[in-house]
């Protein structure tokens, strides 16, 4: 199963709590190993920027391998390389 949501428009990178502007938003969510209905998640959230829009992805690692691997798919997107986990 897959969920989807969009937090675009909310504004979310915007939040005041007192100290400063927020510099990022990301999403989290808690997910039990072996215990989940939903397997793949994606958020849609307003870029940090404000142009644009990211992608959040949360899957397995077998579904994300071949994923990665296609690099057809950096054609039209952007990644940010410091959000990427080297091995």
């Amino acid at each position: 199963m897959l969920l989807m949501s969009r937090w675009c428009n909310f504004e979310l990178n915007v939040l005041n709590f007192g100290k400063r502007k927020s510099i990022w938003v990301t999403p989290g969510i808690l997910m039990e190993p072996g215990n989940n209905k939903i397997d793949h998640i994606c958020f849609l959230l307003d870029a940090a920027d404000g142009y644009g829009v990211e992608a959040w992805f949360l899957s397995t690692e077998a579904y994300v391998g071949p994923l990665v691997s296609d690099l057809e798919q950096y054609k039209v997107v952007s990644v940010d390389p410091s959000l990427v986990k080297s091995s």
